[in-house]
């Protein structure tokens, strides 16, 4: 069962939820151990009103403190707090845009119901609830799920996560196993795979359906109301957002790495915790 606590901020640059503006090839997050930011690190929020805005943000990493395993990540009661006065703020445009299923999504943040694309944009439920999934061939997906197990069952530490239109290989409790546990992807994909792609992500190998992304999913929703119209700003933490930050950098709109790595992303902020706190600095009118 998932427990949820406020967070608590300890440093100033949190307390204050500055956002840093970064190089794209930036790797370690900025403020950390070798990193490097601009000049003029701290970058106030938009003038835009949220009237004005679009949200697109990542869940776990983002929203969510990354979790041992994906079942303990949990969602603080003040980020759904505030995930409420946004939706209600933006006139409702405000989507998750994330890798997990939509029940997953809907589970971590009862009791609100958000317009999402799951499954990194092969699933996309709309502002009033119409869903759309992309057709794939499940044998197909079995018999990648089925390899994959196999090979899971040698590999303590790993865990193979079936979802409704992908599979995970998550090794984040084993990270010695990272070369083998895409090798075994790799293989799968050249058995079973035509019509699926391998993405990476934090600790993780996943098999999706091909030609979707998170990049896709936000064009999607920026070509219909309430999105259509606004500026859009993306939040995400992982090599999976990647594709969202250029959809958005190319609308010319705001997009936010969270944690530490290269990114397109134009801006950067350390953890969930400080994101909130400038979510919520954001003028409503």
């Amino acid at each position: 069962m998932c427990t949820r606590l406020a967070m608590v901020h300890t440093s100033g640059a949190l307390r204050r939820g500055k956002l840093m503006t970064v190089d794209p090839k930036l790797g370690p997050a900025a403020g950390g151990p070798g990193a490097t930011v601009s000049a003029q690190p701290d970058m106030t929020p938009p003038r835009h009103p949220l009237t004005k805005l679009a949200l697109f943000l990542d869940l776990d990493g983002t929203l969510a403190p990354i979790a041992n395993t994906p079942n303990q990540a949990c969602v603080p009661s003040t980020t759904l707090v505030l995930l409420r006065h946004l939706h209600n703020a933006c006139n409702g445009a405000v989507a998750i845009i994330s890798g997990r299923d939509a029940p997953d999504i809907d589970r971590m943040l009862s009791p609100l119901t958000l317009p999402c694309a799951a499954l990194h944009g092969a699933h996309v439920r709309n502002t009033q609830g119409q869903v759309k999934r992309v057709a794939i061939d499940h044998d197909a997906l079995t018999g990648i799920a089925s390899a994959l197990a196999r090979d899971a069952a040698s590999m303590p530490g790993t865990l193979l996560e079936r979802k409704a239109l992908s599979v995970a290989f998550h090794y984040r409790n084993a990270p010695h196993l990272a070369a083998q546990v895409q090798a075994s992807v790799l293989r799968a994909l050249a058995h079973h795979g035509h019509s699926f792609d391998l993405q990476k992500g934090k600790m993780v190998v996943e098999i999706k359906p091909r030609g979707v992304s998170k990049g896709t999913a936000v064009s999607a929703f920026m070509s219909t109301p309430p999105f259509s119209g606004r500026m859009a700003l993306m939040a995400g933490d992982d090599l999976t957002d990647e594709s969202a930050f250029a959809a958005v950098n190319a609308m010319d709109g705001i997009t936010i790495k969270i944690g530490g790595g290269p990114t397109q992303a134009r801006s950067r902020l350390p953890n969930p915790e400080a994101l909130r706190a400038w979510l919520a600095s954001l003028p409503s009118a």
